[in-house]
């Protein structure tokens, strides 16, 4: 988790003298925390511990003019679509973005402080950041991108990953902000349920589902799938 937000460069290091000045200008620093979960899929099987390091954004001051809104697709659509799909006998497959969040901009530049056990790995990896760890033996960051926990991050991924179907030729449906539509090269129906970081692709053709695979693997780095008659997604058994 460390190494991948390391290479997003998801953060700068801050100077405890920077963190000082800026606290007294009235910046807030937020508070960060890492959690382990072990992550099974809808069929019981475990698939791995996933590490998180969440910036606690409930801290940061209140901002009525920022849009937090962060659409996710209906559990009515889903079952629509997958209805479409055993009926139409579309081929089927799941595509997850890994660390979506973090390809997102932060124009806030929040301040945050990792834990001292996260500082500590992150000197005894990089010992020049040592010079800046505080007297509490604590890092403070400015943050580049969107980490997990920001109010903002889940709506600048959703506009994020909305372009990207958008330019790829993607229409978006008006019954729902999440549901992705489009005509192949040989015209025929390709439709996407989005979920945050996890996309249901179905298609008439199974090249054209990999072909959109190809497109989120070529503009992110991390793009995970899975395909067949057994397939799990959002917690549900698609056979």
């Amino acid at each position: 988790e460390l190494k991948q937000l390391i290479d997003k460069g998801v953060w700068r290091y801050l100077d405890p003298v920077e963190v000082i000045r800026r606290v007294q200008a009235g910046e807030i620093i937020l508070p960060s925390t890492l959690f382990l979960k072990d992550k099974y899929d809808a069929f019981n099987v475990f698939e791995k511990l996933k590490a998180r390091l969440v910036a606690c954004g409930n801290f940061a001051k209140d901002d009525h003019t920022l849009d937090i809104e962060s659409p996710t697709a209906s559990l009515t659509i889903l079952l629509m679509t997958l209805e479409i799909a055993a009926r139409e006998r579309l081929y089927k497959r799941a595509a997850d973005v890994g660390g979506a969040y973090l390809y997102g901009e932060s124009k806030a530049h929040h301040m945050m402080k990792l834990q001292p056990r996260v500082t500590a790995i992150l000197v005894a990896r990089l010992p020049d950041l040592q010079k800046y760890v505080g007297k509490d033996g604590t890092i403070c960051v400015e943050l580049l991108k969107t980490l997990y926990g920001l109010k903002e991050a889940g709506r600048i991924w959703y506009e994020l990953i909305s372009s990207v179907l958008l330019k790829d030729g993607f229409e978006q449906s008006s019954i729902d902000k999440c549901l992705f539509y489009k005509q192949d090269s040989h015209g025929e129906r390709v439709i996407v349920v989005l979920y945050v970081d996890d996309l249901l692709i179905l298609s008439k053709l199974d090249q054209s589902g990999v072909d959109v695979v190809d497109m989120l693997k070529a503009t992110f780095d991390e793009v995970s799938e899975k395909e067949g008659d057994l397939l799990s997604f959002l917690g549900l058994e698609i056979i």
